[in-house]
């Protein structure tokens, strides 16, 4: 990350992707901002934020779970970033407005559950109609988020709060549907939610590592077994299928990027074997992980 102004500016999301996938310095209390002309991206990478993306000029294409999802011009679209997600086509998109809203901030927002429930559950959403979002509001923005003013910046995640609660009444349409058909049991203001949040955010960071239900429920300072109902009735998936599910997205994604052996694959996203990866993947995508990466590869999906 380089510095400017007094705070961590994000790199160029195209650098180290290879490398380190979750690329970014996560700090649950700050929203980052970026802007530029969007380059094509080399590979998948993912990160624990909401990630909103605005492109002008011209609409862009990504790459998100083996699926190809066009995102057109001026509309506003949403996702929760953990699924790995590669921009594949720019077009003559001349500039992209980028907004990164970490995960607890998020969940910790009044915002309509069902855009919660459905970006935790793997959606990829769009505003219905353009967005009327403002360059120069952006750029006022930027200028605020570049500054040492941790009051202006607080303003900023503030704004951003009230641009999402502005779309859940414009309405809202689904580019890709919920992988995992997360439904939020209770309202925004459930006290649940805090504690989901705070298993979700850790599964992102530790799901490439064998970490256990009880683990998971350690971080939230929970019970195990009270812990697995109140995730199961929040999510309506259990932790050892939710953390399976993104072990496979993130398994995927690097099926299509890279020629690792499928070994190599499994134990990296966290699978102890390629036994059990292999089952997985199987009874998820009804195919084995050679077969996909085939098709994918075939179909011009391959870097």
């Amino acid at each position: 990350m380089a510095q400017r102004g007094g705070i961590q500016e994000i790199e160029s999301l195209d650098e180290q992707l290879l490398d380190r996938p979750t690329l970014f310095h996560y700090r649950p209390d700050q929203v980052y901002l970026e802007a530029g002309r969007p380059d094509n991206m080399r590979c998948h990478h993912w990160h624990s934020h909401v990630e909103l993306n605005l492109p002008l000029g011209d609409g862009v294409e990504y790459l998100i779970n083996g699926r190809e999802l066009h995102l057109p011009a001026g509309h506003l679209g949403l996702f929760w970033a953990a699924m790995p997600h590669r921009l594949i086509r720019r077009g003559d998109c001349h500039r992209m407005l980028l907004v990164y809203v970490p995960i607890q901030m998020f969940m910790n927002w009044p915002l309509d559950e069902a855009l919660i429930g459905d970006l935790m559950g793997g959606a990829v959403l769009a505003s219905r109609e353009p967005y009327g979002l403002a360059v120069d509001q952006f750029d006022t923005w930027l200028q605020d988020f570049r500054g040492d003013d941790a009051t202006l910046r607080g303003v900023i995640a503030e704004e951003v709060q009230l641009m999402l609660r502005r779309l859940t009444r414009y309405g809202w349409q689904a580019l890709l549907l919920p992988e995992l058909s997360a439904a939020w049991g209770g309202g925004v203001h459930d006290p649940r939610l805090g504690k989901v949040q705070q298993m979700l955010a850790f599964i992102a960071a530790h799901y490439d590592q064998p970490i256990t239900a009880g683990e998971v429920a350690a971080a939230a300072e929970l019970h195990p077994h009270y812990a697995m109902g109140q995730f199961k009735k929040v999510m309506r998936t259990s932790i050892k299928q939710y953390i399976n599910g993104l072990r496979i997205n993130q398994a995927k994604a690097l099926l299509i990027d890279t020629d690792r052996p499928i070994l190599d694959i499994a134990l990296a996203v966290g699978f102890g074997s390629s036994s059990r990866f292999y089952e997985v993947f199987q009874r998820e995508l009804a195919m084995p992980p050679s077969a996909f990466r085939k098709q994918h590869h075939g179909s011009g999906g391959s870097p």
